[in-house]
């Protein structure tokens, strides 16, 4: 990938490609944010990331925006960032990205129309690891272009070995659950190994980033996406007890296929786990 931006020109970025000029409302606000940051410059760049980057921009995507700056400048450009961001529109409300463990992101809802928009400032330097190659919109000089080419953007890859050493105590909290007849408890635990095991790896095997269940409708085939979907479940303990024997049965398909030594594979544990499973989906006692 390129990153080639002209200072100041937006139009070398992707923001007239025939695909991105279906929406211009991202283009408005882009254009409105560039007269902003253009004239300070304690401001290094403009990029675009997630489905503007992968060109996958639709009517429901959000805009990922990182603001490139100097180290020393990103405090005071932090404590600005809401008046910015009311300079681009209608703000209809704005909050950092401290649950998602990142004070710089400012995720904002703006109306007329309504859009949600993502501002991450980012000290340069910083910018050395990240989980994708955004597309630059604009730099005030080659700095931000010269990083992009020198480093490359890698999702995280979830570790097996990790997964494995802790898989089976998650099922079997999940089993507790289902003894219990904490069926919404139980359906949320199987949102959770969906999104942090099974799609991820499952997406990785077909040959996409393992971002948690992203896209899962669109990228991953019939047979693969259906696998996936047997693991939800309506509020019955049985049909629950399906779905996790479901996320049983797909998590060692995927430890396989993905590679993880079969020294690696906890069996005490596994055995004890499902045996325990058993006894509870049949009502035998437990204790």
């Amino acid at each position: 990938m390129t990153h080639k931006a002209r200072s100041g020109d937006i139009r070398s970025g992707l923001c007239y490609d025939e695909e991105m000029s279906s929406y211009p409302h991202h283009q408005i606000l882009i254009q409105k944010l560039l007269t902003q940051i253009q004239p300070d410059p304690r401001y290094l760049g403009l990029a675009a990331g997630g489905s503007w980057s992968e060109k996958r921009l639709d009517q429901w995507s959000d805009l990922d925006l990182i603001l490139f700056c100097e180290p020393q400048s990103l405090p005071a450009l932090l404590a600005t960032r809401v008046s910015l961001a009311a300079q681009l529109g209608v703000l209809l409300e704005s909050f950092s990205g401290q649950h998602l463990g990142d004070e710089r992101l400012l995720i904002c809802l703006f109306g007329d129309p309504l859009m949600q928009v993502g501002l991450k400032w980012i000290a340069l330097p910083d910018y050395v690891q990240r989980v994708e190659d955004p597309e630059l919109l604009w730099e005030r000089d080659s700095q931000v272009s010269q990083l992009l080419a020198e480093t490359t953007g890698a999702y995280p890859r979830p570790d097996l070995a990790w997964i494995e050493a802790r898989f089976w105590v998650w099922v079997h909290h999940g089993i507790l659950k289902l003894g219990r007849g904490e069926l919404l408890e139980l359906a949320d635990h199987l949102g959770y190994l969906r999104n942090q095991i099974l799609g991820p790896l499952l997406l990785m095997q077909y040959g996409h980033p393992p971002r948690r269940v992203r896209r899962v409708e669109t990228d991953l085939p019939p047979e693969a996406l259906g696998r996936l979907l047997q693991t939800l479940a309506k509020h019955d303990r049985e049909a629950q007890a399906e779905a996790l024997l479901a996320a049983i049965s797909l998590y060692r398909d995927l430890r396989a296929f993905h590679g993880l030594p079969v020294q690696a594979w906890n069996r005490r544990a596994e055995k004890a786990v499902m045996e325990f499973f058993e006894a509870v989906r049949g009502n035998r006692p437990v204790l």
